[in-house]
């Protein structure tokens, strides 16, 4: 009988991990603490004095400096806001972050002095 009712207990059951590596570079510096942004995957990687800001395929955009104090960092989904977190001061900075993208208008029309800012503005929640 105990063969019987051992034959229809369920066995325990065993998943397995498969992974491949996908990619690998080198940190400008060791960091501390990392964020992700969600939205577009930029990481955010805390270093001693600064936030290294990275595309998603590992390519350095930006440096931010920050208080050596700062030991942890979280960013907003959208990669617009970071904030800086200091256990020692005991205090929460936020950062408003815009990405400049330069464009390269060599040998285009244009009207007025050359070297003007221009402003694309995307409105995404246009109906």
């Amino acid at each position: 009988m105990l063969t019987a009712i051992a034959l229809f207990l369920p066995a325990p059951l065993r998943a397995e991990v498969d992974w491949v590596p996908v990619d690998s570079w080198e940190a400008a510096a060791a960091p501390v603490d990392s964020a992700l942004a969600d939205k577009d995957g930029r990481l955010f990687l805390l270093t001693p004095g600064e936030v290294l800001i990275y595309s998603a395929p590992g390519g350095l955009e930006g440096r931010i400096p920050v208080d050596k104090t700062v030991d942890r960092i979280d960013v907003a989904p959208a990669g617009d806001l970071l904030y800086l977190f200091s256990g020692q001061s005991r205090k929460v900075r936020t950062v408003s972050i815009e990405y400049v993208l330069k464009i390269d208008t060599s040998g285009s029309p244009f009207l007025g002095p050359p070297g003007a800012r221009v402003e694309v503005v995307v409105f995404s929640d246009f109906q």
